[in-house]
């Protein structure tokens, strides 16, 4: 939404953030990204700025006023007018983290009236898309031809995947561990760091250290 850009306050902490994520731009090793902290800390406005910035449909005025406020960082981060990525944003809930990944890359392609892009996926992801399911590998694919139709397709630069409150997530992954392949997140964050042609950017959100929720899962699922 606008109210991600207007009035964002620029700390010291998130201008290391984006400096962070905007190595991301030329070295796909750093697309895959976790953000952790105390609740009240600014993450998920972070990631909601991070993700209006290199909006595929950010206005002009809008990146002009981002790289003066953000300096060298902004240079390298936000994208010349025109340019851009397809964001689809998620908020976890205690659900399958396969069915997170998937309903949410409906619901924002569909909010943003990218239906033609998502018409093009339902002809190859039919029985995953319309089934609410699929292996790892499957969902992996979906996003990975995503992007690859954002570029020749859409012309766009590329996706932006963020989940905010993973740790809801973890935690269904924790009460109903046969429900849930957590090796997803390992996959998803490959596909976001070998992701060259067809850019992936993977962040997640969590209010505690991983650590903290793999205490209550068996070891398959602590490593």
């Amino acid at each position: 939404a606008k109210d991600a850009i207007d009035g964002y306050l620029i700390t010291r902490g998130s201008l290391a953030a984006l400096s962070l994520l905007a190595r991301g731009i030329s070295d796909s090793s750093y697309r895959a990204q976790s953000i952790s902290g105390p609740y009240g800390s600014g993450k998920s406005a972070l990631a909601m700025y991070f993700a209006r910035l290199l909006d595929q449909t950010s206005s002009d005025a809008t990146r002009q006023e981002a790289r003066r406020c953000l300096g060298e960082i902004g240079e390298q981060l936000v994208p010349p007018f025109h340019q851009g990525y397809i964001p689809i944003l998620a908020t976890g809930t205690r659900e399958n983290l396969g069915n997170c990944l998937i309903n949410n890359l409906v619901r924002s392609l569909q909010k943003s009236g990218r239906n033609r892009l998502l018409q093009k996926l339902l002809r190859k992801h039919k029985p995953s898309i319309s089934g609410n399911g699929g292996s790892t590998r499957d969902v992996v694919a979906l996003y990975e031809d995503l992007a690859k139709l954002s570029v020749q397709e859409d012309g766009a630069l590329g996706i932006i995947v963020i989940i905010d409150e993973l740790g809801k997530l973890l935690e269904h992954a924790a009460l109903r561990p046969e429900e849930s392949d957590l090796h997803l997140l390992q996959e998803m964050a490959e596909a976001a760091s070998r992701s060259n042609r067809y850019p992936i950017w993977f962040i997640t959100i969590l209010h505690q250290q991983f650590s903290q929720y793999a205490s209550r899962l068996g070891r398959r699922h602590q490593r």
